[in-house]
């Protein structure tokens, strides 16, 4: 959860957030992480994704980071995941220490994604390490949802391949995630051209109102992810409201050939109409 929804969405966890971890933790079968392996979660929000998405994988330390944390915020992570080493800054991360590295709709918070992608894989991903990122896709979907989040931009997949393969990764994997979700954002993003732009989370909104269906939507979209991922080995690709890739980092990526973007080196960041944020609905 981004961390500006904390207070929104209080302690209910939405079914989209409980869906995507489960499809993430699929998507994530098979990466082998060390006895003493290693992930790193930039952007990692409330730390519920990062913790769920990881449970099939080998026991391992897990590092959050997050420039917008407060100290009030810092502790409520830490009580709800102990073990959990949590930071606002990636220069406080142990380098080319990680197995696996999630990005998990953050890129679009970022100025040059480019640049900063391309400094977290040089820096602290090991050779042969794993990247997963998602993202919210399409950016004819741009609503105001993304203004409240903080958003730069959407992505459709071949831009998000681009900007991976141009940080030094190896593509595995991609696709899409939430398809049944596309034509809903679809018909808010004309609404919201003819009665204007509402701001606020869709997470908030829809936890508020669910009452006892959140279990009916978390196992829809669960079986629904499922499928789109069964037909990804299949090679049929089926557009959804989120875009994803797993990489792997090339014996080639130098950290001397990136620049480090602003974003690592200063905790807090300019709340415009695409101001920065992590882990957030599509």
């Amino acid at each position: 959860m981004d961390l500006r929804e904390m207070k929104d969405a209080g302690a209910r966890r939405h079914p989209w957030e409980i869906a995507r971890a489960h499809a993430l933790r699929r998507i994530l079968t098979g990466i082998e992480i060390g006895p003493r392996g290693a992930v790193l979660d930039v952007g990692c929000g409330d730390g519920y994704a990062a913790k769920a998405a990881t449970l099939g994988l080998a026991p391992c330390t897990v590092f959050g980071v997050d420039p917008s944390f407060t100290d009030e915020q810092i502790r409520a992570v830490s009580r709800a995941w102990p073990g959990m080493e949590l930071v606002r800054r990636l220069d406080d991360v142990p380098r080319a220490a990680f197995d696996l590295a999630l990005l998990l709709d953050v890129l679009e918070h970022v100025d040059d994604d480019r640049a900063f992608l391309a400094d977290v894989v040089s820096r602290f991903v090991k050779p042969g390490g794993h990247v997963l990122v998602t993202a919210p896709a399409f950016p004819s979907l741009w609503s105001g949802h993304d203004a409240f989040l903080g958003h730069r931009r959407r992505y459709d997949l071949r831009g998000l391949l681009d900007v991976m393969e141009g940080a030094g990764l190896a593509t595995e994997r991609h696709g899409y995630l939430f398809a049944s979700l596309l034509p809903a954002r679809a018909l808010s993003r004309v609404l919201e051209g003819l009665r204007g732009a509402r701001t606020g989370s869709d997470l908030a909104f829809a936890a508020s109102r669910l009452g006892w269906t959140a279990r009916a939507f978390e196992l829809t979209w669960r079986i629904e992810n499922r499928l789109l991922l069964g037909l990804r080995g299949l090679d049929i690709t089926v557009p959804g409201l989120t875009v994803w890739a797993l990489c792997t980092k090339r014996p080639s990526s130098s950290p001397a050939t990136t620049r480090r973007p602003a974003w690592t080196r200063r905790r807090s960041s300019a709340r415009s109409r695409k101001g920065p944020g992590s882990n957030s609905s599509s």
